[in-house]
């Protein structure tokens, strides 16, 4: 059977090993937390640079749907006046 000493010695070594554990852990921690807020950062300039670019193209695509709006509005008008012309030519009612 193990005496009280003997016990204490055990406890010591114990402590001790644990205590070189737990600086261990606490330093690959550390690592991590700097290689995880490395990559954040990394992800953070790429999401904003990736933002950037889709409101470029966003704009662009609105810029795009503004002049073919302006477009169909302007043949709309005209084409308007062509059959109002048509239906006063042929003295017929107008659909609507």
């Amino acid at each position: 059977m193990l005496t009280k000493s003997d016990l204490s010695a055990i406890q010591k070594v114990v402590k001790a090993e644990t205590k070189l554990l737990d600086a261990k852990i606490d330093g690959v921690e550390k690592r991590l937390d700097a290689k995880i807020d490395g990559v954040e950062k990394r992800l953070d300039a790429k999401i904003d640079g990736v933002s950037i670019e889709l409101l470029e193209k966003i704009d662009k695509v609105q810029e795009s749907v503004d002049v073919i709006q302006g477009v169909v509005v302007k043949h709309y008008g005209k084409l308007e006046k062509r059959v109002e012309r048509i239906e006063d030519h042929l003295n017929l009612p107008p659909v609507s």
